[in-house]
């Protein structure tokens, strides 16, 4: 199936293998014991910013950022830097 590539700017084709394997793996059952730090565009097109805010409920060590940008999350690239620093304890 084709879909859009962003990194390519154009559309690719996906096999359907991809999706097969998909679902093989359950992410809200998943165990992320490690910390982590999500961004998410609330006009993502292609993930629904919903379905991460319910993986990260559940799970004290994420921390989501929502944001209000697209899937490419461009327009957020200076507030991501910003809050991507603390998180790696690169602050100066």
């Amino acid at each position: 199936l084709p879909f859009f590539h962003y990194a390519d700017s154009a559309e690719r084709d996906l096999n359907f293998a991809f999706y097969e394997d998909s679902l093989r793996y359950d992410a809200f059952n998943a165990d992320v014991s490690q910390p982590a730090l999500i961004f998410q565009g609330l006009h993502d097109a292609s993930v629904d910013h919903r379905t991460v805010e319910a993986f990260a409920k559940t799970r004290p060590n994420v921390t989501l950022s929502l944001l209000d940008d697209d899937h490419q999350l461009i327009a957020s690239l200076p507030r991501m830097w910003h809050d991507i620093a603390p998180f790696l304890g690169l602050e100066e």
